[in-house]
């Protein structure tokens, strides 16, 4: 067994032009644990699928100082312009630091359909957004877990996901959660969702949503959930007994949760949407580091080591000399260093 790292994107020291064309080659790294690190230098674009079984473990994340900057357009991004779903995970795997961007098509930005254990496959400090139905009739979700077993989201904006399905009467807008009877457990913590909404019919809308199996959230922001039928930040059956989440309706519950918050105060910006915080939600429960990597927030800020007083949501908002700073990752400060 080797550790392996490739390199993919349009930089002449890249292995592969594409994540497609990569993910096509795992067939021939047997036994090796794989982590593949993307530039910013290129459009990826198509539908990813990782489900080559042939490594011993996968990771696909972002080049050093390439990662996005908690807003779109400013890092590694895939899109796709047809119907279907962006990336899907099939496989033990950790999906990391990429913006996945909808394109007003795809009814799912990213969807689990690995059998495997929470700890085998996550995806973590994502951008999730511009999910759409295109007047198809499919549940539109930004994070899907159909699996028939575990998954875990960590650290990531889910947002602007939209299902407008005319006279489809039974097809929903979620932000995330999961559409399978066999689903065990779907474990969401330091999660922002916003604006989900469900246009025509008198359809149902939620931010987070259950469906059979059981989906946990913890540490959580939801906000600005809309349609004609029921609609809800969090559905009444998450499960949110360990608290610490905020929404925007009354639907946020345990020790320590918020109701009845504005998006309008407690985000940078709602247009252009920038749903980094502007003031502390705090104080969150401190998950240290368990499960691993939830301690770094989306632009990668280690609560942890710093000993935060851990807010809710995907960003950890800080205050420096006295003044309101929105903290850059330490892979950011870095690259700007090494650029001056």
């Amino acid at each position: 067994m080797a550790a392996v790292t490739e390199l993919i994107g349009a930089d002449v020291t890249a292995d592969w032009s594409t994540m497609i064309i990569w993910e096509s080659n795992l067939f021939a790294q047997s036994g090796n644990d794989i982590t593949a690190e993307c530039f910013d230098d290129t459009v990826y674009a198509g539908q990813l699928i990782i489900n080559d079984t042939t490594p011993d473990s996968v990771i696909l994340t972002v080049v050093a100082g390439e990662g996005h900057d908690g807003t779109a357009g400013t890092g590694v991004e895939i899109t796709n312009a047809a119907d279907g779903t962006v990336v899907t995970l099939d496989i033990a795997c950790e999906f990391g630091d990429i913006e996945v961007n909808g394109g007003g098509f795809n009814e799912t930005g990213i969807r689990f359909t690995f059998g495997g254990t929470a700890a085998d496959c996550r995806a973590q400090r994502m951008i999730v957004h511009n999910v759409a139905s295109n007047g198809a009739a499919v549940t539109v979700m930004g994070v899907k877990n159909d699996g028939g077993n575990d998954g875990v989201v960590l650290d990531s904006f889910i947002y602007d996901i939209k299902a407008d399905n005319g006279a489809s009467a039974s097809k929903r807008a979620i932000g995330v959660g999961n559409l399978s009877g066999g689903v065990t457990v779907t474990n969401l913590f330091n999660v922002t969702v916003h604006d989900v909404e469900r246009t025509n019919n008198t359809v149902d809308a939620f931010g987070i949503w259950e469906n059979n199996g059981t989906v946990f959230a913890e540490n959580s922001i939801v906000t600005d959930t809309a349609g004609t039928g029921t609609v809800e930040d969090f559905h009444s059956a998450v499960g949110q007994g360990n608290g610490a989440n905020a929404s925007s309706d009354s639907t946020a519950t345990g020790a320590g949760s918020k109701t009845s918050q504005s998006s309008s105060t407690i985000y940078v910006s709602t247009a252009p949407v920038d749903l980094k915080l502007a003031a502390s939600l705090g104080p969150a429960n401190d998950l240290g580091t368990t499960p691993t990597g939830v301690q770094f927030d989306i632009i990668g800020r280690d609560r942890d080591t710093l000993d935060d007083t851990w807010d809710m949501g995907a960003h950890q908002f800080v205050v420096v000399g006295g003044g309101a700073q929105v903290w850059p990752s330490p892979v950011k400060q870095m690259a700007h260093l090494l650029n001056r």
